[in-house]
């Protein structure tokens, strides 16, 4: 979805990793493109965010106003999360747009939960029947950059440079971060990223790499310094994957484990599983392959 586009610079690139002394060609590789512009199942019109959770990708879009679920494997649009023009909430099959009262710009995944941010409140979808749960009301007035949300389902809201705190049932907890050229503050220019971990660390991607623990509390600053502006992260596990001019897997301590290419820039939303890489683009989505080492 894009709020933001970029040109893709690589297709295929390999680079030299050594690690115990090995050289290793890691590869990443263009499979295939789907879905295009347009308002039926299937198509897509200004999506904004792309999240998996192993079986679907969900894509939200700002200008359908819907989240839209793919088949992983097929690529197939199967149906849609919305208002219908009969005001009814749910998972629904027809060739249409959403109605415009809702607009969900990002999302995210917890079990069977799919978290939707709707202007400044967060809908809580039970995926599995289409029901909504609650909402979850932003207090402020500055406007949401990001949301992530943690394994027991509090809510992160990530604006005017700080994160806000939120628990499950909707009640404010506390705010961290703030603007600053300290290392547990969030400077730089937007858009700003905010993830959780399996251990329910808040990561804030700014002009830095910023980790916290799940009270709040600075714990280190993974990267200094970016280099390429406007990349989001993707958390799978026990693993991170960023673009800072190369794409990275990192453990959630930091730690390099592997780099494709130079300059892969796979524009700024994406999702990792497995071996695949899923990007927006425009008005479409790009699978990339991992390749295996040679």
């Amino acid at each position: 979805m894009c709020r933001f586009s970029f040109k893709i610079i690589v297709l295929t690139s390999i680079v030299l990793f050594s690690s115990c002394n090995k050289i290793y060609f890691r590869k990443i590789k263009k499979i295939s493109t789907f879905a295009s512009s347009g308002t039926s199942l299937g198509r897509l019109h200004d999506p904004s965010e792309i999240k998996t959770n192993g079986t679907h990708l969900y894509v939200s879009e700002t200008g359908n106003n819907r989240i839209q679920r793919f088949d992983i494997n097929s690529h197939d649009g199967i149906d849609w999360w919305g208002f219908d023009s009969n005001s009814n909430c749910g998972w629904h099959t027809s060739n249409e747009e959403g109605s415009g009262s809702f607009s969900p710009e990002h999302i995210d995944i917890v079990n069977d939960t799919l978290y939707a941010l709707n202007y400044s409140s967060v809908y809580k979808i039970q995926i599995s029947t289409g029901i909504l749960k609650s909402i979850i009301a932003f207090k402020e007035n500055s406007p949401v950059e990001d949301i992530a949300v943690d394994t027991k389902g509090n809510v992160y809201f990530l604006s005017d440079n700080k994160v806000f705190k939120y628990k499950y049932n909707g009640k404010f907890l506390y705010v961290f971060g703030g603007y600053g050229t300290e290392d547990n503050m969030i400077s730089g220019d937007s858009p700003f990223f905010v993830e959780c971990d399996n251990q329910d660390n808040v990561y804030v991607v700014c002009d830095k790499l910023i980790k916290f623990t799940n009270k709040g509390d600075f714990d280190k600053t993974i990267i200094k310094d970016r280099g390429f502006k406007g990349s989001s992260l993707c958390i799978v596990g026990d693993r991170m994957y960023h673009n800072t001019g190369k794409f990275v897997e990192y453990t959630t301590d930091g730690k390099v484990l592997k780099r494709w290419g130079d300059r892969n820039n796979l524009h700024v939303e994406y999702c990792v599983n497995g071996d695949r890489i899923y990007s927006l683009f425009s008005d479409e989505i790009i699978e990339w392959k991992f390749r295996p080492d040679k």
